[in-house]
């Protein structure tokens, strides 16, 4: 449900506190996907990296800090607290392995590199 101006300011502290927190939460999860798509548009390794760091940023501080409370102060029960913990969890392992990922690819195609200049000035590689 959507609140105007005026029905805010008659909701009873609890549901305007609760609002909040829903707000700042959906903030955080939002902030997840959008970096995660913003990381895709950079054509730099460690840009794409630092996007990937945002994005594990965002989803911990919804996992550690407003899930916390809206679990602690009874805005959700038990079973919707569990779930997002098991998709943070997910989601979490899955951004380690992507970044983990980014940099073996890089280092790869560097070490490639290294031996292709190796084998070019040691006139072994003749094209």
């Amino acid at each position: 449900r959507v609140y105007s101006h005026k029905e805010e300011r008659v909701l009873p502290l609890r549901e305007v506190y609760k609002n909040l927190i829903y707000k700042e939460n959906n903030k955080s999860v939002d902030s997840v996907g959008a970096n995660i798509a913003e990381s895709y548009g950079r054509y730099h390794y460690l840009d794409r990296i630092k996007f990937l760091h945002y994005s594990r940023g965002s989803l911990l501080e919804c996992d550690e800090h407003w899930l916390e409370l809206l679990f602690e102060r009874n805005i959700i029960d038990q079973k919707e607290f569990d779930d997002f913990k098991k998709v943070a969890s997910k989601l979490s392992l899955k951004l380690k392995n992507y970044i983990n990922a980014i940099y073996k690819s890089k280092n790869e195609l560097i070490r490639q590199l290294i031996s292709i200049n190796i084998l070019v000035s040691n006139n072994i590689l003749i094209s």
